[in-house]
């Protein structure tokens, strides 16, 4: 069955993401799944993973090149905190507790650290998957990102790191943050 326009709002994620890949890829992206230059409720899901897979994987390809550590040091004004930090999680199909997400109702999930540099907004740090209910976004940052930081660096981050300040995070409940850095 042809999904029409004004059905759309009602549907799955699949078809409404396969919908925005036919602009954005031509109506190619369609021809091996179904009627040539159309979505149907029978393709979505397939083109949304044939494509979807795609872009990722040429996403990656790129992250040497656009994800650049010492990028965080663009227009550095001398700040202690060159970066913010948090955590981002996307819906996965259930796999089980370890992968149980509080941000989706305790459904699956897989959890990417991210950071950007505060002076540019670059994205200048990309860490995982991580399975959502092993780890929080502490025990990313400890992982990893903490050990990258040089002496007397700090990163801008939410209540969810403040195990981690004042050495390594600046957050907004911590207890030594000066009162003239206090507003973030």
């Amino acid at each position: 069955m042809m999904l029409e326009a004004k059905g759309i709002e009602s549907l799955c994620g699949p078809f409404v993401f396969a919908c925005l890949l036919v602009p954005l890829f031509g109506e190619g992206v369609c021809d091996q799944f179904g009627e040539e230059g159309k979505v149907t409720e029978r393709s979505a899901p397939l083109i949304l993973w044939k494509w979807s897979r795609l872009l990722a994987d040429a996403l990656s390809q790129l992250e040497g090149e656009v994800i650049v550590w010492e990028n965080r040091k663009k227009n550095d004004r001398g700040a202690d905190c060159l970066t913010s930090a948090d955590c981002v999680d996307c819906r996965v199909p259930n796999y089980g507790p370890d992968f149980s997400s509080h941000k989706f109702a305790k459904k699956g999930g897989l959890r990417y650290e991210v950071a950007l540099c505060i002076q540019t907004g670059h994205v200048v740090w990309i860490n995982g998957p991580f399975p959502c209910g092993k780890y929080n976004d502490i025990k990313i940052f400890r992982r990893a990102l903490i050990s990258h930081l040089e002496d007397g660096e700090r990163v801008e981050a939410d209540d969810a790191y403040v195990g981690e300040h004042p050495e390594f995070i600046k957050c907004p409940k911590g207890f030594a943050n000066p009162e003239e850095t206090e507003a973030m």
